[in-house]
């Protein structure tokens, strides 16, 4: 990892290998809705590097609260 955000964590060797796992992965999601946005939040807090957003609604003002 080339940043200290997870360097806590690190220090479990077995983190430290998944960690380093995750890091390398691409993730594709389907829908940026109620679920699909908790997920995009929780993946980048996992240390996803390269994510795919797809999602094929449009913005409308009944969205907004979501």
């Amino acid at each position: 990892m080339e940043d200290n955000r997870y360097s806590r964590q690190l220090l479990i060797p077995e983190i430290r290998n998944g960690m380093s796992n995750v890091q390398n992965v691409t993730v594709a999601i389907v829908g940026c809705g109620g679920l699909g946005s908790l997920n995009i939040l929780y993946l980048v807090a996992l240390g996803v590097k390269k994510l795919i957003l797809i999602d094929g609604d449009k913005v409308d003002t009944t969205n907004l609260n979501r």
